[in-house]
C-alpha cells in the first residue's frame, strides 16, 4: 500500500483535517507520515509514529499583529494587501527554512504521494521539477478558487463581485510570486533544480 505524507502549516485548525485524513488513510491500509510545525508533534503521534517537524518559528509568526491584521480583516483591503507583501518580504528566512523542512520530510519518508496544504510551497516545486505525485487539499473555501459572492480570505467584503474576483487574483499572485518563486528559486539551486519562470506556475 502507498506511503502518504500529509504536509500542513497553520494553527491547530489547519492540522485537524489532515490528522483526521491520516486516521482514515491508516484504517484503509496506507502508511502515513506527517510534516507539521514542531508544536503539533504530540497530536500527530496519536495517529502515526512518522513525524517530520517544521520550524516552530512559523507559529510565533502567525500570532504577530501584522498577521492578525490580515486574518481579522482590520483596516482597508488595500492596507491588508500592503501588509501581506511586507510580511512576505520580512519572513523570508522562516519561509526558506519551512521549504527545507518540507524537503527533508519528503527525503526521509520517501512517500508515494504528498497531500499538502496551500501554505506549503515545496510540493509544488517537487511536482514541477521532480515529477512527484502531489495533491492539494484545502479544507476551507475562499482561498484559491473564486467564489462570486465572497472575496478571498482576509481581503474584506465590499459586496462587489468585481472586487471579489480581483481579490483571488491578488492573493494567488502574491503566493506564487513570493512563496514559490521568491523563496523557492534560491533554495532550488541547492538541489540543482532549475529556477521557476513566472509562466510555469
Amino acid at each position: 500500500m502507498d506511503r502518504i505524507l500529509l504536509m500542513t502549516l497553520g494553527s491547530r485548525g489547519d492540522m485537524e483535517p489532515y490528522l483526521a485524513l491520516g486516521e482514515e488513510l491508516k484504517e484503509n491500509g496506507y502508511e502515513v507520515g506527517f510534516c507539521m510545525p514542531e508544536q503539533f508533534r504530540s497530536l500527530a503521534a496519536e495517529v502515526s509514529e512518522h513525524f517530520f517537524p517544521m520550524t516552530h518559528e512559523y507559529l510565533d509568526l502567525i500570532d504577530s499583529p501584522d498577521v492578525k491584521k490580515i486574518t481579522g480583516q482590520i483596516g482597508s483591503g488595500w492596507s491588508r494587501i500592503s501588509t501581506l507583501f511586507k510580511l512576505l518580504r520580512e519572513t523570508k528566512p522562516i519561509q526558506e527554512q519551512l521549504i527545507r523542512d518540507q524537503r527533508d520530510a519528503d527525503m526521509s519518508f520517501k512517500p508515494d504521494r504528498i497531500i499538502y496544504h496551500i501554505k506549503c510551497a515545496y510540493p509544488v516545486m517537487a511536482a514541477l521539477r521532480d515529477g512527484r505525485r502531489v495533491e492539494l487539499l484545502i479544507p476551507m473555501p475562499c482561498l484559491v478558487h473564486p467564489v462570486r459572492e465572497l472575496p478571498a480570505i482576509g481581503m474584506g467584503q465590499f459586496n462587489n463581485h468585481l472586487w471579489n474576483k480581483m481579490s483571488y487574483a491578488l492573493t494567488n499572485s502574491a503566493m506564487i510570486s513570493q512563496a514559490i518563486i521568491g523563496y523557492g528559486n534560491k533554495i532550488m539551486k541547492e538541489w540543482n533544480w532549475a529556477p521557476f519562470k513566472r509562466k510555469e506556475v
